[in-house]
């Protein structure tokens, strides 16, 4: 069996050694500005098959709040997604099983969307909009994520959710 690999922006193959050169505090429950979609940067050097995605609900779920999560290729085409999934179990990690798609090696985009105007998610505190683009950080307004992406300048302010990718079912 392959090894799981679990992809997340604090992954070393996506802007984890950035967050972890700047000492930023560990995830904690952080309200994201949200009714968009947040792209951030990874890369993988050989192919994998991803099966799940996931994201780290905080302290407000449920209500209608619906998240979509995905991956987008670099052109901005999406490959996977979870298609809006209403959010269920406060402070814990949800997760949603997709059709394996295989990922060929390259440089892509995890991709999150929520409906809502005020969600809550376990987030990393990026310290404003301009920290967001040294990460490469992208943003778009639309739910749920779009076919195609049209990103536009990162400015969602001071958090970063916690969510991503494995390669076989874990939660």
């Amino acid at each position: 069996m392959k090894p799981l690999i679990t992809m997340h922006p604090g992954s070393v193959n996506s802007i984890g050694v950035d967050l972890a050169s700047l000492a930023v505090a560990a995830p904690a429950s952080a309200t994201f500005t949200a009714t968009r979609t947040l792209y951030v940067p990874f890369g993988i050097s050989e192919s994998l098959t991803v099966a799940q995605v996931f994201w780290f609900n905080g302290a407000t779920v449920g209500g209608g709040r619906e998240v979509d999560c995905g991956v987008m290729n670099e052109s901005g085409t999406r490959q996977i997604a979870s298609g809006s999934t209403v959010t269920a179990g406060a402070n814990a990690i949800q997760s949603v099983n997709v059709t394996d798609t295989v990922l060929a090696a390259g440089r892509y985009y995890l991709a999150l969307s929520d409906n809502a105007t005020a969600a809550t998610f376990f987030a990393w505190a990026i310290g404003g909009s301009a920290q967001g683009k040294l990460f490469g950080l992208a943003q778009e307004s639309t739910n749920p994520i779009p076919a195609t992406a049209t990103m536009v300048t990162y400015v969602l302010g001071t958090v970063l959710p916690v969510f991503g990718f494995t390669t076989r079912s874990v939660v």
